[in-house]
């Protein structure tokens, strides 16, 4: 019996077999899991977070505080300073507060013989700016030329650009050299007493005067350029300052308060920290940005106050229109970076204008270019009428040549022909154009729908070729017949 007798199996082995399943199932389950949290994690993103626009708070000047707090992308070394294809702008708002743009449009004014017929004397290569509408006045000569019938020839292969890049360098080389020629000069002159011969030393002195008058004018032209470049840098300086001020700010301030509160609003806005050495702007409370070191309140801390309940603070309505900082009660101004950026772009522009006059001055001075082209720009104001301000354009030209024209030398005579005035003042209707530069086009009137929306272009070059020849005693013998003009010959 014993023989045939089975052993019972263990009930041992299927519990362990069980156990080694459940755990193998457990180890896919944990590792299935955590590929999956891993997967559902957002990535990372290197690019700047996005950050709502913030409303600034009451009691901040308009304008001290942009409404974002990080810029859009990161500043070039170009950011704020010109380009090639942006040119310099002459802005008629800025002539009674900007000294600089007012002095030189009075020098360019001066040279015409002009003080009140024309605003502004614009070159071809400049902007002109009326109110907020600003345009080329190559946009504007180009549009005149398309009325006059011209072919209008636009460069798409940038070689002007480069044709005025080479013509350039080649005057500065030029220039250069005549420095040279001067020193040498100055040399030759002072041993020119050996000299058998005194008239060359005669010879010398004058060609060293002329020569003089280039490299004064060589050394305004270096001068302000290099000015120029020295606003470039402090600007670009500036853009890293606020950069970094912003990167810090967007750090302290993420996740720590609520949007839109005084103090994040505050925190995270550019333009705020006070340039060093001069103190921060008035209507933003000690403390409530650009300290460094500060921490924002946590969510369950006390409200901070209104940043315009400060009864030492101005309120909006005491705020400057144009958003400049106020002075405070020691009358001392405040200037943000924002402001000092502003200024610095500004006088860059100006600088811009100067060494383009001067450059054409040297061109002159070489007698490497004429009269360089420019354009006289009168602002419509109201009640203007063409009539009036052509005949307030020629009465000017002709007091600075000494041949004062009376108030009502362009009335008809009793008869009612034209007088020789009124001829002139019609045909220079042809020489004269009307744009709309909120249209941006030309107008065949300049009755004014908006304030400061047309302007009256002066060709100066095509308008001084034409009265230069005229003889005030002759002017009754002026014919026109409606298209042309005939003069009295002169002698």
């Amino acid at each position: 019996m014993s023989g045939n007798r089975r052993e019972k199996p263990s009930k041992a082995l299927p519990i362990l077999g069980l156990c080694a399943i459940i755990v193998a199932v457990a180890i896919g389950i944990g590792v299935w899991l955590k590929g999956n949290s891993e997967t559902s994690r957002p990535i990372e993103s290197s690019a700047p977070e996005e950050v709502v626009a913030r409303k600034v708070p009451q009691g901040v000047p308009e304008g001290s505080l942009p409404i974002t707090g990080r810029p859009e992308g990161p500043a070039s070394p170009d950011t704020s300073t010109e380009t090639a294809s942006q040119p310099a702008v002459v802005d008629y708002g800025s002539l009674k507060e900007d000294k600089g743009l007012q002095n030189l449009m009075e020098k360019r004014k001066e040279s015409y013989g002009f003080e009140k017929g024309v605003d502004l004397i614009v070159k071809p290569d400049e902007s002109v700016k009326v109110g907020d509408e600003v345009v080329s006045m190559k946009e504007i000569l180009d549009k005149i030329g398309l009325k006059s019938g011209e072919v209008i020839e636009k460069d798409l292969t940038g070689s002007e650009e480069k044709t005025a890049r080479r013509v350039r360098e080649e005057l500065v080389s030029e220039l250069d050299r005549a420095e040279k020629r001067y020193h040498e000069l100055d040399e030759l002159i002072e041993n020119s007493d050996s000299l058998a011969d005194p008239k060359i030393k005669e010879t010398y002195l004058r060609e060293r005067e002329e020569l003089g008058k280039i490299i004064s004018a060589y050394k305004n032209y270096t001068e302000t350029d290099r000015r120029i470049e020295e606003r470039k840098k402090l600007l670009r300086s500036l853009d890293n300052k606020l950069d970094d001020k912003l990167d810090n700010k967007t750090d302290k301030t993420s996740g720590s308060s609520q949007p839109g509160s005084p103090v994040s609003a505050l925190a995270a806005t550019s333009g705020t920290e006070p340039v060093p050495g001069v103190q921060p702007p008035i209507g933003t409370p000690k403390g409530a940005a650009g300290v460094s070191g500060q921490t924002p309140p946590s969510s369950n801390a006390v409200k901070p106050p209104a940043v315009h309940a400060d009864p030492t603070l101005p309120t909006r309505e005491e705020a400057s229109a144009d958003g400049r900082a106020l002075p405070d009660r020691t009358g001392q101004r405040h200037v943000t970076i924002t402001e000092l950026k502003k200024e610095i772009e500004k006088e860059i522009n100006n600088l811009r204008l100067r060494k383009g006059d001067i450059e054409n001055e040297l061109k002159i001075l070489m007698k490497k270019g004429k009269r360089p082209e420019a354009y006289g720009i009168y602002v419509v104001q109201y009640r203007d009428n063409i009539w009036n301000i052509h005949f307030k354009f020629l009465k000017e030209y002709f007091d600075h040549r000494g041949k004062g024209l009376p108030a009502q030398s362009d009335e008809p005579d009793p008869r009612g022909r034209s007088s020789g005035v009124g001829k002139i003042l019609k045909f220079s209707e042809k020489m004269v154009y009307i744009y709309n530069i909120r249209e941006r086009e030309l107008a065949s009137d300049i009755h004014l729908i908006h304030p400061l929306s047309k302007i009256v272009v002066f060709n100066m070059g095509k308008v001084f070729e034409l009265l230069e020849d005229v003889d005030d005693s002759d002017m009754d013998q002026i014919q026109f017949d409606g298209e042309n003009i005939w003069l009295p010959a002169k002698g």
